[in-house]
């Protein structure tokens, strides 16, 4: 069993909750049968108390408001330790480090007014708000990274070749508006640079149907499923006509140009990310594509052609010198691309061959 700061961890942790060495202030092992018992913990080998240094330097005012990690949910409601009613009052809830992961009321065991979600970084993920533990009013969600610095902005533009003017009136990612649980009117879905991204509108929670949307959702999901099948010249096709309906679809532009970067057209695909970067610069999946795109460029560039047959054409491939102001590019990208979350193995290997000093 282990207890951090003072919670049972009762179920697994959600992908990402971690508590790393140096974050810890104390650790205390108890072995002892009969202290393990007294303590309330049955058929357990031996406790582990962890202290977080979040936790340690939490004054004791803080540390006397309830969290939910400690709570049982009975019957839709939260309820305190050994309470027989359901909990009323402040919680706070915190992700394993000690750094605060939610906030809110409960009135009678149901959230109650505005919730409040943070990022591990501390920035706010989510506001929602809540009347008798139905989401009721606005929701809206944040962008992890908060506002673009100003290195991203000139990053971005060293990287594009293009110098663009960001709108930065926020960090606002997407703003629904509820009624009794259901979304109710208009949501919007916004880009970093505070951009409108598209809208809908709802009614008693399904979307209102709109023609242009739904044509090109349906160019965009046969653009998918010919990229599955490794059809990319149709898959270029509907992605580019997906971009002649909306010239911002920042989505299309990074399939578009994944596609392109699949079929071998290394510079036409960096064209593309780079565009779809100058829409959403934190995009993360178009960091690492523009990347590779680089990387296949030279690892192609004296490439030889093995085989060829039913449209599939087999290259070898061998590693190749990459002049430094390329290399930096790659290294840029990969290390943004990381930052922004991106923990696939290929961007991680990639990153300790091409940018790691030996």
């Amino acid at each position: 069993m282990y207890v951090i700061d003072n919670v049972p961890v009762i179920y697994d942790p959600a992908p990402g909750d971690t508590i790393a060495k140096s974050e810890i202030e104390e650790v205390k092992v108890v072995k002892d049968a009969g202290k393990i018992f007294a303590m309330g913990y049955k058929n357990m080998d031996a406790v582990i108390f962890i202290t977080s240094k979040e936790y340690a330097a939490r004054p004791d005012s803080l540390k006397a408001i309830a969290t939910t990690s400690a709570m049982t949910k009975k019957n839709g409601a939260w309820f305190a330790p050994n309470d027989k009613k359901p909990y009323t009052g402040r919680f706070i809830d915190y992700y394993l480090n000690g750094k605060k992961q939610g906030e809110g009321k409960l009135k009678n065991g149901k959230f109650a007014g505005l919730r409040r979600l943070y990022y591990r970084n501390g920035n706010v993920s989510d506001e929602i708000e809540y009347a008798d533990g139905i989401a009721t009013g606005n929701e809206k969600q944040f962008y992890k990274n908060g506002q673009l610095s100003l290195k991203s902005l000139i990053d971005n533009a060293t990287q594009s070749g293009t110098v663009e003017m960001y709108h930065q009136n926020g960090t606002l990612k997407k703003r629904t508006e509820y009624k009794m649980g259901k979304a109710e009117g208009k949501t919007e879905t916004f880009y970093s640079t505070g951009a409108l991204k598209y809208e809908e509108t709802y009614v008693d929670g399904e979307p209102v149907k709109d023609k242009k949307r739904e044509k090109l959702r349906s160019l965009f999901s046969q653009g998918i499923a010919a990229d599955k099948e490794g059809n990319f010249k149709t898959a270029i096709k509907k992605y580019s006509q997906c971009i002649e309906q909306d010239a911002n679809f920042a989505d299309a532009y990074y399939a578009l140009g994944t596609a392109k970067l699949n079929s071998m057209d290394f510079e036409a695909a960096i064209i593309d990310f780079n565009k779809a970067l100058t829409i959403e610069p934190l995009f993360m999946e178009v960091y690492a594509n523009r990347a590779f795109a680089l990387i296949r460029k030279y690892e192609f560039s004296n490439s030889r052609e093995l085989s060829k047959g039913s449209g599939v054409v087999v290259m070898a491939t061998k590693k190749a010198e990459i002049p430094k102001t390329d290399k930096d590019r790659i290294c840029a990208d990969l290390s943004k691309a990381i930052e922004l979350g991106d923990d696939v193995p290929v961007v991680l290997k990639a990153f300790d061959e091409y940018c790691k000093k030996k």
